[in-house]
């Protein structure tokens, strides 16, 4: 398994027999190709899609239930998230699928339930065949059920204290139930369930899988390395003898309306560790003509550095420490929402300024730049999230739900159709101040507000004409292009062809690693310099990051350069790494040209200036201090110090309160200069390219003698750590450890350890929390270097375990440092290893930056057979050294 599992590689899957019946085509109902993708109707009336698509040995396999919270009672979403529950940790159906070395998961959402596996493709007939026991009835033991509720319980009790997961959920749930308005995956779970008897709540699980897991409520999506008359005809032997269950009492679906507002509403909240506003404008759903525009809109208001609000809101004289736009849409219905982090001192400006940009927006319209820039924004997004096979699965399953797997795929053509007066149109339609809810979330200490909603709507209204008045130029008018935006989409037939990572050299000119990859027209690139971090000291800490931003600020404010990038779908972020840092891109494959010379001319002739400075010295500041506001965060930042004491591996990224007041101009004026200038940038690039033909303009810029190639840097780190382990608060536990360098075989072997210990099947979880039921959550967080490595394991207790925790923890370590897993553990341990690293390789973004941290370590462009190599030779023996080297801890007397 696992050598085939390595060596698989993509090949023409589309070379089909001539078209004859197989006798398997009795169990279909409706059979119908599209090129790589197909839908079948079974007779049991279970519709099975599947999309060809061979790039990387992996294979995805969705169960797609048409049924979530719309549909169902307060008690039964409660029953649809303790069957996940159920499904997730306690079914041996699951724990066969792990076997395989697959990894399983389970969403339960607003208006369906999915229950989805990704493994390696070798292995899709025992994946389906074991996938359909999900679909039969199943048979939980009662003590089990017993304590995923109690799981349950503390999970939401825990996240009803957390603001940032629910705080705003509820509050917006409580202001629309007056009118019947959704619930949506963050429901609270209500504690009667918990005194029901466990046969009656058992029942009521088996009744509730009966009723919504029928086949002709299911949608079977598979997607990956697939020939389809393999899957069609393992499916039909599997899935086509599924029947129908009849209950003798048949549930109840629960009809909602359809959600409506006729006044301004608002609400007051303190509790959160930092003020925080919602506004939220109800909106129709995605099967509403106006869907699109809108999304568009949600575009040109806020994604991006040059969208409206970020340009509006975030400069020197900006009211907020961040603001996002999210649109939340259903069949029917949804939410257009606005998510202001404000400053305390500007609160009340930060809500104006949101409204007046839709009231000048309301009265300019919108242009056909801001559309294109939405559209070509968008379209790159959507590419991204086709980058995994999963996310394919999962997007054809959910189209076909809503009426047409195929409109997956039409998202360029819905586009294009789209212009800037039907976005006009959807703001004036839904942008009332009648269907405006304004949530504010404010902390205990914060000036109280006695608002009613009427005077606050009226002081509103006169700040708005004011705001007006002050941002007449926000939405300066950029003048139009001549090519309509549809001929400036990339033209690309899919190719699934694979290319490995290569290196070019340029003549007194920079390294540049490449990968080409013909699936989407998308590429990624990354423009890196080794240093920057690893070269600061406790006294300028932060320092990288400020430099950074500040660069990346002057860039943005470039208005006409910076559109034009977005217009042509470009992302750009920065990297700050502990050995290197940089920028990286992602951009329609047409626009590669035109970004690598706007990026050269970036890192040629860098700009800093000490207004954006001292902008960004704030936020970073404002960071600070929100990191010291949760304990989990300070014990991480103590324990960095105490590993790598007076080394800068163990400098906070964003530095000290101290360190980054005391950054100036000159300061990180000269630290660009030490870091970035007359050095040659580390290039990286993958996508829809033809080898380094793109460079052939950028030769003579490239090639310069006076800048140096620099090496990566070692500082000399600390011979020993002693591990230790400390208790946050109460139920919560820290586990620290110094970890491998990156690159080295330690590193790859403690992949496979992290797999046998703390993942789906590892023997801490299996133990702790399946078997002894003492903690609620285990999860291991690493960082590697090229100078050494960080391991951080968090434990959550159970609520009144947190006294047993250290000595089961103990206990389990010592044995797992001297009983060698089984065989039968141990072969889908390594493929589990395997198949996370293909998941995560299938995104360029992720990409781009491991094969960075892996070319400073030494590795060079082979680094991913070199890995391969060493999990395959990883031992049984290797997970016992690992356990006793990395988590041995002193017990306490």
């Amino acid at each position: 398994m696992l050598i085939a599992l390595i060596g698989l590689q993509g090949e023409s899957f589309f070379q089909h027999e001539a078209a004859r019946v197989p006798e398997y085509f009795k169990a279909f109902r409706l059979q119908q190709n599209k090129g790589n993708l197909s839908r079948t109707v079974l007779n049991n009336g279970l519709t099975v899609l599947i999309e060809e698509q061979p790039l990387d040995p992996l294979v995805a396999i969705l169960i797609h239930v048409k049924t979530g919270y719309e549909k169902l009672s307060d008690e039964d979403q409660q029953i649809s998230q303790l069957l996940g529950q159920m499904y997730a940790h306690r079914s041996p159906v699951v724990d066969d699928i792990h076997d395989l070395g697959a990894l399983f998961r389970v969403q339960t959402g607003y208006d369906r339930i999915v229950l989805s596996t990704v493994g390696p493709a070798e292995n899709l007939t025992r994946l389906l065949k074991l996938q359909v026991d999900l679909l039969r009835m199943p048979n939980f033991e009662e003590e089990k059920i017993e304590w995923e509720i109690q799981a349950l319980l503390e999970k939401f009790r825990d996240e009803s204290v957390d603001f940032s997961r629910s705080f705003g959920r509820q509050v917006e749930r409580s202001v629309y139930s007056e009118k019947g308005i959704w619930s949506n995956s963050n429901f609270t779970w209500q504690e009667p369930l918990s005194f029901q008897n466990i046969e009656v709540i058992r029942q009521k699980l088996i009744a509730f899988h009966a009723q919504y897991y029928q086949s002709a409520n299911v949608i079977l999506s598979i997607a990956g390395q697939v020939r389809r008359e393999q899957v069609l005809e393992k499916v039909a032997e599997f899935y086509g003898s599924v029947e129908a269950i009849q209950l003798q009492k048949p549930l109840q679906m629960v009809s909602r309306e359809v959600p409506s507002q006729s006044s301004f509403r608002y609400r007051h909240l303190r509790g959160a560790r930092r003020h925080f506003l919602r506004l939220s404008y109800l909106i129709s759903g995605q099967l509403s003509e106006d869907y699109y525009p809108l999304l568009l809109l949600s575009y040109v208001l806020g994604e991006g550095h040059g969208s409206l609000l970020k340009r509006s809101m975030l400069g020197d004289q900006g009211s907020v420490f961040d603001v996002w736009v999210k649109i939340e849409s259903f069949r029917n219905h949804g939410t257009f929402s606005f998510f202001l982090k404000p400053y305390p001192e500007r609160i009340d400006r930060a809500e104006v300024q949101v409204l007046a940009c839709l009231k000048q927006l309301k009265d300019l319209g919108i242009s056909a730049v801001q559309s294109e820039r939405a559209k070509s924004l968008l379209l790159k997004d959507y590419y991204k999230r086709l980058q995994s096979v999963e996310e394919r699965a999962h997007l054809l399953a959910y189209h076909q739900s809503l009426g047409d797997y195929l409109n997956r795929n039409n998202l360029e053509k819905r586009l294009e159709s789209i212009t800037p007066q039907q976005i006009s149109s959807v703001l004036k339609r839904y942008f009332s101040e009648e269907n405006l809810s304004l949530f504010e979330y404010f902390p205990q200490s914060a000036e109280l507000r006695n608002f009613t909603a009427e005077k606050l709507l009226e002081t509103l209204q006169v700040l708005v004409t004011t705001e007006l008045k002050t941002q007449s130029k926000t939405l300066q008018v950029l003048p139009d292009r001549k090519e309509k935006w549809g001929s400036l989409v990339p033209q690309l037939t899919p190719s699934y062809a694979k290319y490995t990572l290569k290196k070019s050299s340029i003549l007194r000119g920079p390294d540049i690693y490449f990968q080409e990859e013909h699936v989407l027209p998308l590429v990624h690139i990354g423009f890196f310099f080794p240093g920057g971090r690893v070269k600061e000291s406790a006294g300028n800490a932060g320092i990288t990051e400020l430099m950074l931003r500040v660069l990346f600020r002057n860039a943005a404010s470039r208005i006409d350069s910076w559109n034009k990038l977005e217009e042509s779908g470009v992302e750009i972020t920065f990297v700050n790494e502990i050995d290197f840092f940089g920028i990286r891109g992602v951009l329609l494959s047409n626009q590669v040209e035109a970004f690598f010379k706007t990026l050269l001319e970036w890192v040629h002739r860098p700009v800093v200036t000490e207004i954006d400075l001292n902008v960004e010295r704030r936020r970073m500041l404002e960071i600070l201090e929100r990191e010291r506001e949760d304990p989990l965060l300070v014990r991480i930042d103590a324990a960095r110090k105490q590993i790598f004491p007076e080394h800068p591996y163990g400098l906070n990224r964003y530095g000290t309160k101290e360190s980054v007041s005391s950054l100036n101009f000159e300061s990180v004026q000269s630290w660009l200069i030490s870091q970035m200038s007359n050095i040659h940038p580390l290039i990286v690039v993958r996508g829809d390219i033809k080898g380094t033909s793109f460079l052939q303009n950028f030769i003579s810029d490239l090639s310069d003698s006076k800048r140096e190639r620099r090496e990566p840097i070692i500082v000399e780190s600390v011979k020993s750590f002693q591990n230790s382990v400390l208790e946050t608060e109460g139920r919560e536990f820290l586990l620290i450890s110094k970890g491998p360098s990156k690159g080295s075989r330690e590193e790859a072997v403690l992949d496979v350890v992290d797999a046998a210990l703390f993942g789906s099947k590892g023997s801490l979880a299996i133990s702790l929390r399946n078997g002894q039921g003492i903690i609620q959550e285990i999860e291991i967080v690493r960082q590697a270097g090229l100078n050494g490595g960080l391991i951080f394991t968090r434990i959550l207790a159970t609520k009144g375990q947190p006294e047993n925790v250290r000595g089961s923890l103990w206990e389990e370590f010592d044995k797992l440092g001297r009983v060698p897993q089984s065989k039968v553990e141990f072969l889908p341990t390594l493929v589990s290893v395997l198949t996370r690293f293909y998941v995560s390789q299938q995104f360029g973004q992720h990409f781009i930056v491991e094969t960075m941290r892996n070319l400073v370590a030494g590795q060079g462009p082979e680094y991913k057979r070199q890995y391969f190599s060493r999990i395959k030779n990883t031992s049984r023996i290797d997970i016992l050294s690992q356990v006793k080297r990395y988590f041995s801890f002193e017990q306490e007397e």
